[in-house]
């Protein structure tokens, strides 16, 4: 599944929609499709909300598509430089008491807890994350393309 998306949380029903539909066709569990839908939403809200992207004309490229080992994510974004696997460290990295911990950085930590890989690079003046999920999948009536 590939969709171009406005860089605007309008966009964000529609993506989950889309994205929920494609998930349960590779025949994935809801729990499951839950757990990934939850990391979707953060990694395309903070986008969003710290990328200081133009919703009139940026747009933000996702692909989802299933892979030997489960489910792999990629998200395109012209916005500033933002590895979100290195922030979520960070956060986890806190050994203080919770209260301690700053604000931010509590959603990529989930995302982090959720995947089994976060990659990042920069290239092109573009950020490309991976979100790599290990399930298992439906060998049974998956559907080839979605």
């Amino acid at each position: 599944m590939k969709l171009t998306l406005r860089a605007s949380l309008d966009a964000l029903p529609m993506l989950l929609d889309s994205a929920d539909s494609a998930l349960h066709g590779y025949g994935i569990d809801d729990e499951s499709c839950a757990t990934i839908l939850l990391s979707i939403d953060e990694v395309f809200s903070n986008i969003i909300l710290h990328g200081q992207l133009d919703a009139s004309s940026d747009v933000i490229q996702f692909t989802l598509s299933p892979d030997k080992d489960g489910v792999s994510i990629d998200i395109c974004d012209p916005g500033p430089p933002f590895d979100a696997a290195k922030a979520a460290h960070s956060a986890a990295a806190s050994n203080g008491p919770i209260s301690d911990i700053p604000i931010g950085g509590w959603g990529l930590l989930l995302v982090q807890a959720f995947t089994a890989n976060i990659q990042y690079v920069r290239e092109n003046s573009t950020n490309h994350i991976r979100l790599s999920f290990k399930l298992p999948l439906a060998t049974d009536g998956v559907k080839s393309s979605v």
